[in-house]
């Protein structure tokens, strides 16, 4: 038998994922994340910014939303449940800090809608050779056909003629007049030339192609608009059902969730913003129908201002550089359409929770501290 009388208590910092966890209220957030992000009268694409501070629950938010969306089995008139119309995706830019994070975040969605991995390795990181045919313009197809086929034709008429004049010379030699000999004779010329016409004119010798062979190379793609490109295709297998689950065909939007954004680097949290910015600009027309994509980015505003501002990045949402927190607000401001902002607790509704978390999860040390100072039982 275990005996754990000798453990020190200890109480694991994680994110919590159902409501009788939830010791902060951080139910009532959950629930406006998911009226903007579902709302029917917000027409993607949007952005969400869910800001706080580091510890006050971002994570857990969006836990909790994850929870609700999968145990909510209210169906609407055409049997879907939520999660069947709401699909989320959770990316962590932390867990990719250090590469490309425009390239990590197109891959993690793009394997997401069950996209083809190797497909996708292909277009990011190798230079493939692919064989192809290219169709020739009518202008080099006739000037082919003409010099094998009418030079061909030019040497059947030389074969006859020669045939010709050899006839001609024979009966001339031997002074044949007999028509029926020299008809005999002409028949049996044109035979033994049938094999060299035959020859001359093989259609395999002379085969007029309307494609030629070519080998494309393609290149890793690096640029925003072949990730798009990449995004967009698979957006449409992925609606049209043509994936292996076929989830896709019931999707009306797709909740991206980029966590932890505050935690790289300026330059990095800069490049992960404007891949958000990115792909929430592709033209509404190149999105398949009733699919819409909604990102949800958990981040310390103050942290990304802080790296805006530091690098005074140049943006073309700005009539100027970003050199203060100000600028950076403002430029933040048209990246998140909404805002749900979370407040640091009071400290004493923290007070409260730690009290309650050492009576429930180490008695022996709440009685003990209890027992030295009576006011802590009273939270005094």
């Amino acid at each position: 038998m275990n005996d754990n009388r000798n453990l020190m208590p200890s109480i694991l910092d994680r994110e919590i994922s159902t409501g009788a966890a939830d010791a902060f209220g951080h139910i009532h957030f959950t629930k406006a994340l998911q009226s903007i992000v579902e709302s029917p009268g917000n027409k993607p694409p949007f952005s969400v910014g869910l800001l706080g501070k580091w510890g006050t629950g971002k994570s857990s938010i969006k836990a909790l939303y994850l929870t609700s969306l999968q145990d909510d089995r209210t169906k609407d008139r055409k049997g879907r449940t939520r999660a069947d119309r709401f699909h989320a995706i959770t990316f962590n830019a932390w867990r990719f800090g250090g590469e490309n994070i425009k390239r990590a975040l197109l891959r993690h969605v793009f394997l997401a809608l069950e996209g083809d991995e190797v497909e996708l390795k292909d277009a990011l990181f190798r230079q493939v050779r692919r064989p192809a045919q290219e169709k020739r313009a009518w202008r080099e197809i006739w000037q082919d056909a003409f010099e094998k086929w009418g030079w061909s034709l030019l040497q059947v008429v030389a074969v006859y003629l020669v045939l010709f004049v050899a006839l001609f010379l024979i009966a001339w030699i031997f002074q044949i007049s007999d028509e029926r000999v020299i008809g005999l004779m002409g028949a049996l010329f044109a035979i033994t030339g049938v094999p060299i016409v035959k020859y001359l004119l093989d259609p395999k010798r002379f085969n007029v192609p309307l494609y030629r062979d070519i080998t494309r190379i393609e290149l890793p793609r690096t640029s925003s608009e072949e990730y798009e490109d990449l995004l967009i295709e698979q957006l449409k297998k992925y609606k049209s059902g043509a994936t292996i689950s076929k989830k896709g065909k019931s999707c009306e939007r797709l909740i991206v969730f980029v966590d932890d954004l505050d935690r790289l680097s300026a330059e990095e949290m800069i490049s992960g913003l404007d891949a958000i910015r990115t792909f929430m600009e592709i033209p509404e027309e190149q999105v398949p129908g009733e699919l819409g994509l909604v990102f949800v980015v958990s981040a310390d505003e103050t942290r990304i201002a802080y790296a805006l501002a530091s690098r005074h990045m140049q943006s073309d949402h700005l009539p100027g550089a970003i050199f203060s927190h100000n600028d950076a607000r403002r430029y933040l401001d048209r990246i998140f359409q909404f805002r749900v902002e979370i407040p640091q607790f009071p400290k004493r509704d923290m007070r409260d929770y730690a009290m309650q978390r050492l009576r429930d999860d180490a008695p022996a040390v709440f009685k003990e501290l209890t027992e030295v100072d009576p006011e802590i039982r009273t939270g005094s």
